[in-house]
């Protein structure tokens, strides 16, 4: 049985997702989402057979996961604020 990560006031998603979405990035590609859930992941032309095939079957998580960090704050609120 898959481990599943729930994000901060966000979905559960599986583990794999996230961590695909961390190797992806790590490797310099971007995952967008555009229109109605249309993911897009740049440059395309990077992905591995492996990764296009993950890609695939993780889409519509790919794509909540994006959503969520689109609009997921960048620090957590409740810590005090530095200057």
């Amino acid at each position: 049985m898959p481990e599943d990560v729930t994000l901060r006031h966000g979905p559960t998603l599986p583990l794999a997702v996230v961590d695909l979405a961390l190797a992806l990035e790590a490797r310099g590609l971007t995952l967008t989402v555009e229109g109605d859930d249309v993911l897009v992941v740049r440059p395309a032309g990077q992905l591995t057979d492996a990764e296009r095939a993950a890609v695939a079957r993780w889409r519509r998580h790919l794509v909540a996961l994006v959503r969520y960090c689109d609009r997921a704050p960048l620090t957590d609120p409740s810590s005090p604020e530095r200057t």
